[in-house]
C-alpha cells in the first residue's frame, strides 16, 4: 500500500498525460462526454501554459504562433498516440453551419481541419469537428494520473481545473478571442478575422 502511494507520488508526466487529465476534467466537472475540436483543446492546453504554474507544462508543448493563435504539433501528436492505445476515441461530428462568405468558409475550413462544401452561393456548409472521449481504460489511466499529481502536487489540479471550469464551455469564437487579447504575441501569423482587430 505504502508502495502504491509513493508510486502514485512519482508519477512523471508528459504531454500524452495532460491531454488525457485536460479530457478527464472536462467529462467530470462539466459533465461533457467529449471535448469537441482540436482548436478547443490546443487552447485550453496553451492557456493551461501561460495562465498556470502546472509542473512541467512548458516542456510538454511548443506552442507557436499559427492561423488561429497557438499551434503545438506535440497536441496532434499525443491525440494520436493516445488514439492508437485505445485511452481516447477520437469521432467526427457532422453539422450544419450558416457561414457564406468565403473569408468565414476558410476559417470554419482551418477550424475544423476537414473540407467544407465549395459552393459560395449554398447557404449552409456541412462542416465535420472531432470529438474527443475518453474510454474506460482512459479513463482510470487519467484517475490514477490525477490521484498521483493530488498527492504530490495539489495546486496543479486545482488550477488545470479551474482552466477547464473557466474555458471549457466558452464558444470557440469567445475562447480564440480571449487568447488573442491576452496573448498577442500569438496572433502575428493568424488569419482568424479577431487578430485583424488588434
Amino acid at each position: 500500500m505504502l508502495e502504491d502511494s509513493m508510486a502514485l507520488e512519482n508519477i512523471q508526466l508528459d504531454a500524452e498525460d495532460v491531454v488525457l487529465l485536460i479530457l478527464e476534467a472536462n467529462e467530470r466537472l462539466l459533465r461533457k462526454p467529449s471535448l469537441n475540436g482540436i482548436t478547443r483543446l490546443e487552447k485550453l492546453l496553451f492557456l493551461l501554459e501561460r495562465e498556470t504554474h502546472f509542473e512541467g507544462i512548458g516542456a510538454f508543448f511548443a506552442f507557436e504562433p499559427h492561423n488561429f493563435g497557438p499551434f503545438s504539433k506535440e497536441v496532434y501528436e499525443a491525440i494520436d498516440f493516445l488514439d492508437a492505445c485505445e485511452l481516447i476515441s477520437v469521432r467526427e461530428k457532422s453539422y450544419s453551419s450558416p457561414y457564406s462568405s468565403a473569408d468565414e468558409r476558410k476559417l470554419l475550413s482551418e477550424i475544423s481541419e476537414n473540407d467544407v462544401t465549395e459552393d459560395p452561393t449554398e447557404p449552409r456548409l456541412e462542416v465535420k469537428e472531432r470529438q474527443f472521449l475518453l474510454t474506460e481504460n482512459g479513463r482510470k489511466v487519467a484517475q490514477i494520473l490525477r490521484e498521483g499529481i493530488q498527492r504530490r502536487k495539489p495546486s496543479d489540479v486545482s488550477e488545470l481545473d479551474s482552466i477547464v471550469r473557466k474555458y471549457g464551455t466558452a464558444p470557440l469564437n469567445q475562447l480564440i478571442r480571449y487568447v488573442y487579447r491576452q496573448h498577442p504575441d500569438m496572433t502575428v501569423n493568424s488569419i482568424h478575422p479577431e487578430a485583424q482587430k488588434l
